[in-house]
């Protein structure tokens, strides 16, 4: 080989080199950059991450409640409809008495709208 050629091999060499050492301090500037960065936003994260669950833990409290109270009103609603059903019973005794037949119709339209509504009440309640 001639001279020129191992030149040409060395000086390449020395520029591949060059261009690897300058793209490797580009990767250490940008790592140090990063670090600051991050060095910066991670005091910060911490509370956030503290408040995030003490977040989802009241949540859940409140879930908890809110299932707990469902609960009640739903019970609740099964005692009112035994009393109305009761009261449609005593209305219907009742009604069997001449003139007290108009209150027995009306009591027990009140009886039957007040069933729907139950019935719809706790239909909206499952559905949650």
């Amino acid at each position: 080989m001639s001279s020129l050629t191992y030149w040409v091999i060395t000086l390449s060499g020395l520029a591949v080199s060059a261009a690897l050492i300058a793209a490797l301090l580009e990767v250490r500037r940008a790592a140090r950059q990063v670090a600051s960065t991050l060095s910066k936003i991670e005091p910060e994260i911490q509370p956030l991450a503290t408040a995030m669950q003490d977040l989802v833990e009241e949540v859940r409290n409140l879930s908890k409640q809110v299932g707990h109270e469902l609960g009640r009103v739903a019970e609740m609603t099964e005692r009112i409809e035994l009393i109305v059903e009761r009261v449609g019973r005593v209305v219907g005794l009742i009604g069997s008495v001449g003139r007290v037949g108009k209150i027995v119709g009306v009591a027990s339209g009140v009886k039957k709208g007040f069933d729907v509504f139950v019935s719809r009440l706790l239909t909206k309640n499952k559905s949650y």
